[in-house]
């Protein structure tokens, strides 16, 4: 049996130092290409945290419209979580307490889409309803009272009121 040697490459060093030296040049070029096969990262985009909207009960109808703004801010913070109106309806829901949430049970509790009522799938519909009954009775007319109403304190001046 004879001996197997090694192959000889036309270019193979004839001592250690050159070796060593064809080495070190492999493992720069090594450090210094990126990887193959691992894809760039995606740029990061910094996300932005909105506070959920607080409880509405209904025991105060100017709490209304703070409630829906912050519903509101939710829905055009996250579009791709609040695509349908039905999303929207019951996320608003999902936040009501005592009357505001007994007066919306039914609709919600309807397994039947026949029976089910408008607002069920409508943000349009439902704003509608809870306006007319759980929003201010009659918003101009307290407004022009507040306004008739309006009087400067005393001790105070006039670029408080100024806008």
């Amino acid at each position: 049996m004879t001996p197997v040697s090694a192959p000889v490459s036309r270019t193979s060093p004839t001592d250690s130092g050159e070796i060593l030296q064809q080495l070190v040049q492999a493992l720069m070029l090594l450090g210094c290409a990126p990887p193959a096969s691992t894809p760039p990262a995606p740029p990061s985009t910094p996300t932005t945290h909105i506070r959920s909207p607080d409880a509405f009960d209904g025991t105060n109808p100017d709490d209304l419209q703070p409630f829906l703004l912050q519903c509101q801010l939710m829905f055009n913070s996250y579009p791709q979580h609040y695509a349908s109106d039905s999303s929207k309806v019951f996320f608003a829901i999902s936040y009501l307490k005592k009357s505001t949430l007994e007066w919306f049970e039914i609709g919600v509790m309807e397994s039947d889409p026949r029976l089910a009522l408008t607002w069920h799938a409508s943000w349009p519909e439902f704003l509608s309803e809870i306006h007319t009954h759980f929003g201010p009775s009659n918003p101009t007319g307290t407004a022009e009272i507040e306004l008739c109403h309006l009087s400067m304190q005393s001790d105070s001046c006039i670029l408080e009121y100024l806008v």
